[in-house]
């Protein structure tokens, strides 16, 4: 399993999964933090799964966004900590 996850410093619903996210890490998760909101090598690296994250988004670019390179697949949006924590650790991503 590896999860991108792509969020803005000024992000309120990044900042809300936080919290969430770096317990996961903690528990030796494999999810990396990009930020790409001030960093112009990770925005140009998200820009890049466009085609994934715009229909994941429905039809918008937007962070929260995580990446599962393994299954070529991203969760994005406003998402409830509950949402998250299920999609990272579904069987199929570990």
């Amino acid at each position: 399993m590896e999860i991108i996850l792509y969020y803005g410093n000024e992000c309120p619903y990044c900042h809300k999964i936080m919290p969430l996210i770096d317990d996961l890490i903690k528990e030796d998760k494999n999810i990396i933090k990009k930020e790409v909101w001030n960093n112009k090598d990770n925005d140009n690296e998200f820009a890049s799964l466009k085609e994934i994250v715009i229909p994941a988004c429905g039809g918008e670019f937007l962070v929260p966004c995580f990446y599962d390179k393994k299954n070529n697949e991203a969760l994005c949006g406003a998402l409830k900590i509950k949402e998250v924590k299920k999609w990272i650790l579904e069987d199929k991503r570990n």
